[in-house]
């Protein structure tokens, strides 16, 4: 068998055989890259805006982010935008802005509660208030501190963005992309939108929490 299809293999052309095997090439490496190494990731829907796709309400047009997903935990920092797994919808992937890291306390911001109230999940340390039914994330309480592995991440559209105001802080290991540069439009090719912005959310680091060592836990 092995023979017949190397007999068969050596009956195409030369040129054949060698556009072929750039081809498969080609493809091997660009299917390596976009799993493990860097990905364009298309920013959908209305969270982001007006950073990101600011015109999608209006016009539909989205912006196209180079994302890092070798390492996307390093040096991580308040500000970065991330790509990450939806805790309440684990099948679909959101763009978010880590606003607080592990340690810092968050005040919370009723202007960006989720006014569904019962959809959402919490983060692993965290608990919905009340007991036997589920209700809003947060109710009654104004801070809550990001507990060890988590971030706190949110939309910069104050009014339609589900984040951790809805479902708490999540998991690092819900991120799997850290944008990079901007790559569409082309008129912001290699520009990075989201950084100098102003955060409004209240963030206050403990002088007492010793975060060295743990980010070397999560990439």
């Amino acid at each position: 068998m092995f023979t017949r299809v190397t007999r068969l293999f050596n009956k195409i052309p030369a040129e054949a055989r060698l556009c072929g095997k750039g081809a498969f090439i080609g493809c091997s490496t660009w299917i390596v890259l976009n799993d493990h190494l860097i990905e364009p990731i298309t920013v959908e829907g209305v969270s982001m805006s007006p950073t990101l796709s600011p015109t999608y309400h209006e016009t539909g047009a989205k912006d196209t982010l180079l994302m890092n997903k070798w390492s996307p935990l390093k040096n991580l920092q308040r500000g970065d935008v991330v790509m990450l797994d939806l805790p309440h919808k684990p099948e679909k992937l959101g763009i978010k802005r880590v606003v607080a890291l592990e340690g810092d306390w968050v005040t919370l911001d009723y202007r960006r509660r989720d006014r569904g109230g019962k959809e959402g999940s919490t983060a692993e340390g965290m608990v919905w208030e009340g007991v036997g039914e589920k209700k809003e994330f947060g109710v009654g309480k104004r801070r809550w501190k990001v507990p060890y592995g988590h971030v706190w991440v949110e939309g910069d559209n104050v009014n339609q963005s589900k984040d951790s105001n809805s479902y708490g802080p999540i998991s690092k290991s819900l991120i799997v992309g850290k944008a990079i540069v901007q790559l569409r439009p082309f008129s912001k090719l290699g520009e990075k939108p989201w950084e100098g912005y102003n955060i409004k959310t209240k963030v206050e680091k403990d002088p007492n929490f010793e975060r060295e060592g743990w980010e070397d836990l999560f990439y």
